[in-house]
């Protein structure tokens, strides 16, 4: 059951694009499955990644759709250090 409803997430990293920490601030996924995005054991897994790798990460099981737009969201986060380096 997907909820409609975005996973609200906080992502701190450094200049060069390096994850610092991140931390799922709001979810409506399903119990069970989608929830475990939530978890400190999921979201933590993306500290330290970089462009190169952030993809690199256990998935949430039976929880694809989560687990995609969570690698999305992160997937952003690197645009957006582009963009403020000015090489986007």
């Amino acid at each position: 059951i997907r909820s409609g409803e975005y996973i609200n997430i906080r992502v701190s990293a450094t200049a060069d694009g390096r994850i610092i920490a991140t931390q799922t601030m709001f979810q409506k996924e399903s119990e069970g499955f989608g929830d475990a995005c939530a978890s400190p054991d999921f979201y933590s897994q993306f500290n330290g990644k970089t462009a190169e790798n952030y993809n690199e990460i256990d998935a949430i099981g039976g929880a694809t759709i989560t687990t995609d737009g969570y690698v999305t969201a992160i997937s952003r986060v690197f645009e957006a250090i582009n963009i403020l380096k000015g090489d986007a």
